[in-house]
């Protein structure tokens, strides 16, 4: 389903691809009742497979929300890809406590493609 980039999905699933630093990028979410699943791709492919949720196990009254990010499939090497994967569970978990199905695939890993695909989806989670 092809939805408009100005506000949230109708549906419970939601596609677009948008050019970002001029790479064709594709975003699609897929809300399922017991988790968010995001493919984030540059190259038609589900690149690293990462889970995050909010861990409420160590949440106490003040302190900073924890998050359990950890890489289901593909690259273990690259920590950027968990830091981005803790930055769009971060924006889930404000209205939702379902976990994060994260599928990145970026040719450029810089901040600045990650900050603009990141400012695309945020108001969609």
């Amino acid at each position: 389903m092809r939805a408009s980039s100005s506000g949230p999905p109708e549906a419970s699933t939601y596609h677009e691809t948008k050019e970002i630093n001029g790479v064709l990028t594709d975003v699609a979410i897929f809300n399922f009742s017991d988790r968010i699943f995001l493919v984030i791709s540059q190259n038609a492919r589900f690149g690293t497979v990462i889970s995050a949720k909010a861990d409420d196990s160590v949440a106490r009254p003040g302190a900073a929300p924890s998050f359990d990010v950890s890489v289901l499939l593909g690259r273990r090497d690259d920590p950027l890809l968990l830091i981005y994967a803790r930055q769009l569970v971060e924006t889930v978990s404000r209205s939702s406590s379902r976990p994060l199905l994260l599928s990145i695939s970026l040719r450029e890993r810089d901040p600045s493609t990650f900050e603009q695909v990141a400012a695309w989806v945020r108001p969609l989670l």
